[in-house]
């Protein structure tokens, strides 16, 4: 453990003597004092707590590219070329969120394109693509606010909880400070 210095002291030293009215005694309690430190802590805690509550319902997106190549000798007279060369390229975005409703709604695009070098296709490259949407509601579990917004719920009364205890214990450090000064 290390000793550090207390924080403002020097700024009440004056010609060699320390002033302190009570105030500035009570500021000093409120800025050095470990427990006070200890309780802000365990609010922002807390606090953290509401954010962890939220991330179910942040919202996730997936994007995916692949692309393969295949080089092959044709293995008859209609492939169109002595070597057939192929090359299929895929790309994927997705979108998925749970809303605080309880459904979960859902988006892609998907596009694949395809080329080769036979001499008896038509279309070279081919693009296909596709898009989808989807919402999904369980008809029995999670079908009311309450167990979907629970936890966010709590956090929150836990986060009031924990300040009005906060404020409480701080009030008691500096009352006993005070009696102490």
């Amino acid at each position: 453990v290390q000793a550090r210095e207390v924080q403002g002291i020097s700024d009440r030293i004056v010609a060699g003597k320390l002033s302190l009215t009570v105030k500035s005694f009570l500021e000093l309690v409120l800025r050095n004092s470990t427990d006070v430190n200890l309780t802000r802590l365990d609010v922002y805690t807390a606090n953290a707590s509401i954010l962890a509550a939220k991330a179910p319902y942040d919202p996730a997106v997936s994007l995916g590219f692949n692309t393969l190549r295949s080089v092959s000798p044709s293995v008859s007279q209609i492939s169109g070329a002595s070597t057939l060369s192929t090359l299929t390229q895929n790309s994927t975005v997705s979108y998925q969120q749970l809303l605080s409703t309880g459904q979960t709604v859902s988006a892609g695009y998907t596009a694949s394109r395809s080329s080769d070098n036979s001499a008896f296709n038509l279309l070279n490259p081919s693009v296909f693509s596709t898009f989808s949407f989807t919402a999904f509601q369980p008809l029995l579990q999670g079908r009311s606010r309450v167990q979907v917004r629970g936890p966010l719920e709590i956090a929150r009364t836990q986060l009031t909880i924990t300040s009005k205890t906060g404020e409480a214990h701080i009030a008691d450090l500096l009352a006993t400070a005070a009696v102490e000064y």
